[in-house]
């Protein structure tokens, strides 16, 4: 890809909003622009279960296709459940970016 295609590109990406930039011309660092954004905290206590945190977060989630929805839930359960498992801890913080 020339130099040319790849700043059309980037500059359509912009006018989106899909990306944002920072900096002068000459190494201008893009990032992704989030489409969603949520924390939220948990007591690590007896009572907590990676289901019920599921439930929260496939809402926060919204409507995906059926295979990104399982990938999402079977990661998202099993690093929760072994944070109230094995952390050792006293309170679990999830963040999606």
């Amino acid at each position: 890809m020339s130099r040319q295609a790849a700043n059309t590109h980037l500059r359509h990406l912009l006018e989106k909003g899909a990306i944002q930039s920072s900096g002068s011309t000459t190494r201008r660092p893009y990032e992704l622009v989030p489409l969603l954004e949520w924390d939220e905290g948990h007591a690590l206590d007896s009572a907590l279960t990676e289901d019920a945190a599921w439930r929260t977060v496939s809402q926060v989630l919204g409507s995906l296709p059926k295979n990104v929805h399982e990938i999402w839930q079977f990661g998202f359960t099993e690093m929760f459940n072994n944070a109230i498992d094995h952390s050792g801890g006293n309170r679990i913080s999830v963040h999606i970016r």
